[in-house]
């Protein structure tokens, strides 16, 4: 039977600290409002959320993202969290959870 637990990262940056592309502009929002984003198995901020295949995977990848994160503007103004699902029945996350897990993999593996 196929595995279909998956993990994602989400990465809660301040509102200022962001790109106009990926900025909140609800009017609630000022700039110190934290805006929750993702990452991309490259490693850049994006709205869409990025499906690992494992816990394990994402742990890795997170320490890999901070080493990254520490050159960026916002480097004392993030926060990361992993978030774990038991399963999906969704076809178009299986297929991402496959893609986004081998990109990952190989930019670990290069390092």
């Amino acid at each position: 039977m196929e595995d279909s637990s998956y993990s994602t990262i989400e990465i809660w940056v301040k509102n200022q600290y962001l790109p106009k592309n990926l900025q909140s502009l609800h009017w609630e929002d000022s700039p110190e409002t934290e805006v929750c984003l993702s990452v991309s198995p490259n490693g850049r901020l994006r709205k869409k959320l990025i499906y690992l295949d494992s816990f394990e995977l994402a742990v890795d990848y997170t320490a890999y993202l901070k080493t990254i994160f520490n050159k960026r503007v916002y480097r004392d103004s993030y926060r990361m969290e992993i978030k774990y699902y038991a399963s999906t029945n969704l076809k178009l996350i299986k297929r991402w959870k496959v893609s986004d897990s081998k990109t990952v993999r190989d930019l670990l593996s290069g390092q």
